[in-house]
């Protein structure tokens, strides 16, 4: 639960807050590195899936390489009662109002990006084929959303096995791939909502612990609550798209719809965890 969660946390953060203080260091949460240039990062873990990684998301340029050294996110696990599918068309229903909520990296390389969410824009422009987020086709809300994933994994390109620039579709259209490669395809697969056996939301910029809490709050407000809410939240906001995603990272909550948008999801957290 939250109190649990809250408790476990600031115990955790205060403990290496101390230990990187004797070491002359401070913790700083945002959600991309807005100081450093990139050309002086380096990648830390050296397993193949990072150095295949790094190697895709080369061909499309360096913000691969920058998401990967200097980017920081917040993910909320939640667990969602009654009917997964749900749960996962509000969850990412939600997103662009997270995105802009909870936005939080301004700056890069010492300077000001234009940017509430330099983080959110820096996934807009990496590999589409595995990011972004889903809306139920036609607007049915009790929509099964298990084809759009497996339409989503079988278009996106693989890099964990075999050669590169092909989609898993054009590796099965090839010959046998094997459950283990296709375990590790969907493992890099980068959606803002994650299925994992419950719903990681992956969208927002990493915050200092008490708004990182309120985040983990109004997420567990509006989806761990009735059924009934997590419908309204579909039906009433507008379809998540690339474009809203781009502006809720762009303007935050100077843009006025993103706002009114952001107001009602509050709005529906206090109701949630009230009735809690």
């Amino acid at each position: 639960d939250l109190d649990a969660l809250e408790q476990c946390t600031r115990g955790v953060l205060l403990r290496l807050g101390e230990d990187f203080a004797r070491r002359g260091l401070r913790l700083l949460a945002r959600g991309l590195d807005p100081r450093t240039p990139l050309c002086d990062t380096r990648r830390v873990l050296t397993a193949e899936r990072y150095l295949r990684q790094e190697q895709h998301y080369d061909r499309r340029g360096v913000e691969g390489r920058r998401m990967m050294r200097q980017s920081l996110a917040l993910h909320v696990n939640v667990g969602i009662p009654g009917l997964p599918a749900d749960g996962w068309w509000a969850a990412n229903a939600l997103v662009p109002a997270l995105v802009a909520i909870f936005a939080n990296s301004p700056r890069i390389e010492g300077r000001e990006s234009g940017w509430r969410s330099e983080r959110g824009r820096l996934w807009r422009s990496l590999d589409p084929s595995r990011t972004g987020a889903f809306a139920p086709r036609d607007g049915v809300v009790g929509a099964d959303p298990v084809p759009d994933y497996v339409d989503f994994a079988l278009q996106a390109e693989v890099f964990s096995f075999g050669p590169p620039g092909r989609t898993l579709a054009e590796h099965l259209d090839a010959g046998p791939v094997g459950d283990d490669d296709l375990r590790r395809h969907l493992t890099t697969l980068f959606p803002e909502v994650r299925p994992r056996g419950y719903l990681e939301l992956r969208c927002m910029d990493a915050l200092p612990l008490n708004e990182a809490l309120t985040a983990a709050a109004l997420v567990t407000g509006v989806l761990s609550s009735s059924p009934a809410l997590r419908r309204r939240v579909v039906r009433e906001l507008p379809p998540v798209s690339a474009l809203r995603l781009s502006q809720a990272a762009r303007y935050g909550l100077t843009e006025g719809d993103l706002r009114a948008e952001a107001e009602r999801v509050i709005a529906w957290a206090i109701e949630g965890l009230s009735d809690d």
